[in-house]
């Protein structure tokens, strides 16, 4: 890996209906904050042609999908271009790709693993995970929606899990050298979205190591993330050696679209240029008021947007804080929740939109 081999991030999500927006602006804003190299996504959905306009619209730099099958599947791996992968083997229900990195000197497998939705075909995929086992040779990761809970306080509600659909799947982990690597933040990773008597919430993603991988990095957390679309918590994967520091890059001003939809953007541009400015040609005049105009809008958007920031941290905690107990009753609060968060990453969306266009001018196709 080129990227610093220090700090390695694999975001997972389990997304419905990559074509709705509200689904792609969540992405968006995961792979804005957490910088990851890195994306697996499951139940995707569509097909190979959508896949690539979320990756170059996400700033990938390269995918691969295995395409969904009818409504239901499909599967998706996208990496930076400071990721040297390749593809181990792919399948209806995972994907594996060996990562080197020139830095460690070293090279891992990373396997995204769809369990069998049907209960009566589970076995298929532990089978197939031994399958993918006795291939690998280095330090692996084997991540995701396994559908199935390994005992049974990790599932909270109505239905009590049968105790041998458990025991294969802990037979197989076992067959396979595997352990959990556990969880930071919320514990249940899926539910239902009903209410009452049928709400039903349990830990069907994980992430799971064997020893050689526990042995390549100082630190491996599993982070489950607030949802606002899908009814599986993203997951983040933080594996880290101590870091290294990199110089940061001096910020570009840009004046943004979603400005103009601020309530004080209008005001503060007249009032910038009714004011005088010295004497001399058309030219200076203007540049002189950019210039000022560009100082004005640096400390009203720094302002304006440390609010937002924080207005939507606050939410995103809420909505942690509501998934996190919520037993059925907080159901409709979720849902309000959800709108009003995608309503800022909405106005996000269209930042990045701008700066995209941007990108065009400048490079061309």
């Amino acid at each position: 890996m080129t990227s610093p081999a220090s700090h390695h991030e694999t975001p997972s999500l389990e997304l419905p209906r990559l074509g709705n927006p509200r689904t792609v602006r969540e992405l968006h804003l995961l792979v804005k904050e957490k910088s990851p190299d890195v994306v697996f996504l499951s139940e995707t959905k569509c097909k190979r042609g959508r896949i690539e306009s979320i990756w170059e619209k996400l700033n990938f730099s390269h995918s691969f999908s295995v395409d969904c099958i009818g409504r239901s599947g499909g599967l998706a791996f996208l990496w930076n271009k400071g990721v040297d992968a390749e593809l181990d083997s792919y399948s209806n229900y995972h994907i594996s790709i060996g990562i080197n990195s020139v830095t460690m000197k070293n090279r891992w497998i990373v396997t995204h693993f769809y369990g069998q939705p049907v209960t009566a075909k589970r076995r298929d995929s532990w089978d197939l995970l031994r399958l993918i086992h006795s291939k690998v040779q280095k330090s692996w990761l084997c991540l995701r929606d396994f559908n199935e809970i390994l005992h049974q306080h990790e599932q909270f509600g109505s239905n009590t899990r049968p105790c041998k659909p458990m025991e294969d799947f802990r037979m197989a982990i076992m067959d396979c050298g595997l352990v959990d690597m556990g969880y930071i933040g919320y514990k249940f990773t899926w539910c239902n979205k009903r209410e009452g008597s049928e709400f039903t919430k349990s830990r069907l993603d994980r992430a799971l190591v064997n020893a050689a991988w526990l042995n390549l990095f100082v630190l491996n957390q599993v982070f489950v993330l607030p949802v606002e679309c899908s009814n599986h918590n993203p997951i983040l994967i933080q594996c880290t050696n101590p870091a290294s520091f990199e110089t940061p890059k001096q910020k570009v001003f840009r004046y943004e679209v979603a400005w103009g939809n601020r309530e004080g953007c209008m005001e503060l541009i007249k009032t910038v240029w009714q004011q005088g400015f010295s004497q001399g040609s058309k030219l200076i005049t203007t540049r002189e008021g950019l210039k000022v105009c560009r100082e004005k809008f640096k400390n009203w958007s720094k302002e304006m947007f440390r609010n937002q920031k924080r207005l939507l941290r606050e939410k995103r905690e809420r909505l942690r804080m509501l998934q996190d107990y919520n037993t059925g009753q907080y159901s409709n609060q979720i849902y309000s929740l959800q709108k009003e968060v995608d309503g800022f990453l909405e106005e996000e969306e269209l930042k990045w939109r701008q700066r995209a266009k941007q990108r065009w001018l400048k490079d061309g196709d």
